[in-house]
């Protein structure tokens, strides 16, 4: 388990544009979006496809680093989507 040390560690190198993966990107946008849904994510993000997003956002989900709390409904699509936030607790970021 990657301790809240860690992650702090890992958003620095995101913020600071030396991560550069999708995963980071989308890590980046959750942490100045707080509570966004993947679809938001998509159309935040130039270059990003959904298939692409749904992909990281759920590897990202997997090992701890976000969480979904809540749902919203979208402004563009009007479908329900879950709420997205960087998990501050621990999680596994080598997933």
């Amino acid at each position: 388990m990657i301790r809240s040390t860690s992650k702090g560690a890992y958003l620095a190198l995101v913020e600071s544009g030396k991560v550069s993966t999708k995963r980071a990107q989308i890590v980046r946008f959750v942490d100045d979006h707080p509570g966004c849904t993947r679809n938001e994510i998509v159309r935040g993000i130039p270059g990003m496809t959904v298939n692409c997003c749904c992909g990281r956002v759920r590897e990202l989900l997997d090992c701890g680093f976000l969480i979904e709390d809540g749902c919203k409904k979208d402004p563009v699509t009007g479908q329900s989507g879950n709420r997205l936030y960087v998990n501050r607790d621990e999680g596994d970021m080598a997933a």
